[in-house]
């Protein structure tokens, strides 16, 4: 005779809340694990030659800007940036942001990133390129447009009414006439390297040196100097431009890497990945994407909540001696509840991201498992 019986199971109260309990911390700890994310910040400087490398979880970034900086930043009709960096040949793992001026408003962030071997420039956050938004754009792997001699790679990005021209090691390699780029100027911008506000795209390489100017430069102000480094540097002895932001990384002060500008908007390296802008309960139809994670995504969101909502149906009837119809009501709301809570806490963890998809999904099975348990203690052997 077997030992398990439905009839004899849902019959024993402290077995169910004991069972109810385990799926619970289940659901908990499935919905907070850190998958494998390590929240140290990675970021270290290369001291010999001066720079900052990024590994897989890494970070730095500026104290939003200062109302003067942010006033500079309203006025540049025109702007120009330099950026002396090496970056991982094939990267793979996803969009990784090398720099992005971020002000709040993910569709105004002025972002150079990576995508394999591409390096991206571009206003917005059409990372996957679906909604088509202007970017522009150069292959490392294409060697014939990059010095294998020199210590990394020397872009110059600069963007005014005339359209947008990138410069790779002193060469004009792609130019844009209608695209015009903006930095964002809104309160609460910041510089951040490496990795995204929300510390779920980071990037892996090294950047020796940085600088934004206001304006723009000739071509012959943009040759690159392999035996020196980044000729950037002494761009504004060059010219009567003035940086806005300049970083050696060779210069700390105070355990940040000191901005070699009249700003003094020196950058941070926190010892640990914290998210410095959260996203709850997001759903975009423009990144929606139908494949195989998804829907792995949609049935163990489905899945997970099931058993949580038959086994608190069936407890809440017997502890409560509720009727069916309120039980149903009460049990909907409190998984509801639960996956809202896990969901928001999501918003504050840089390994999980907290969807609206998830939290519907979440629902809709732990509806499904409160039916379960209504079927079975309504159509139980008496």
């Amino acid at each position: 005779m077997p030992i398990f019986k439905t009839k004899h199971f849902i019959q024993h109260p402290t077995l169910m809340v004991a069972l109810l309990l385990i799926v619970v911390a289940g659901v908990l700890f499935f919905g907070l694990r850190p998958k494998g994310y390590d929240y140290s910040n990675r970021v270290s400087l290369i001291e010999e030659s001066g720079g900052l490398q990024f590994e897989k979880y890494s970070i730095a970034y500026t104290q939003p800007f200062s109302a003067p900086v942010v006033q500079q930043l309203e006025s540049l009709g025109e702007f120009t940036i330099f950026l002396n960096f090496w970056p991982q040949p094939d990267f793979n793992d996803g969009f990784g942001l090398i720099l992005i001026v971020h002000s709040g408003d993910d569709a105004d962030q002025l972002v150079i990133g990576q995508w394999k071997s591409h390096i991206i420039a571009m206003n917005g956050d059409d990372y996957a390129h679906k909604r088509r938004l202007p970017r522009i754009s150069f292959d490392i792997s294409k060697k014939s447009k990059i010095d294998k001699s020199s210590s990394g790679i020397q872009v110059a990005l600069t963007s005014n009414q005339a359209g947008t021209r990138l410069y790779v090691n002193g060469r004009l390699v792609k130019e844009k006439p209608k695209m015009v780029l903006k930095v964002p100027a809104g309160d609460g911008a910041r510089l951040i390297l490496g990795n995204s506000p929300y510390g779920r795209a980071a990037w892996n390489g090294n950047i020796y040196s940085l600088a934004l100017f206001q304006g723009t430069f000739q071509e012959n102000e943009m040759a690159y100097d392999s035996d020196e480094g980044v000729s950037m540097l002494h761009a504004d002895e060059k010219s009567k431009a003035s940086p806005v932001l300049l970083y050696d990384f060779k210069s700390m002060e105070q355990g940040r890497v000191k901005d070699c500008s009249r700003n003094g908007v020196h950058l941070d390296l926190p010892e640990s990945i914290v998210p410095l802008k959260k996203k709850m309960l997001t759903f975009s139809w423009h990144d929606f994407e139908a494949d195989k994670g998804l829907f792995l995504d949609v049935v163990f969101n489905f899945i997970g909540f099931v058993p949580l909502g038959f086994l608190l149906s069936i407890v809440i009837i017997q502890s409560a001696q509720m009727s069916v119809k309120p039980t149903i009501l009460m049990t909907i709301l409190a998984c509801f509840l639960l996956s809202l809570c896990i969901e928001v806490a999501q918003a504050w963890l840089p390994w999980r991201s907290s969807s609206l998809l998830d939290l519907v999904m979440n629902t809709i099975g732990a509806g499904a498992g409160v039916g379960a348990g209504a079927g079975v203690l309504l159509f139980r052997p008496r």
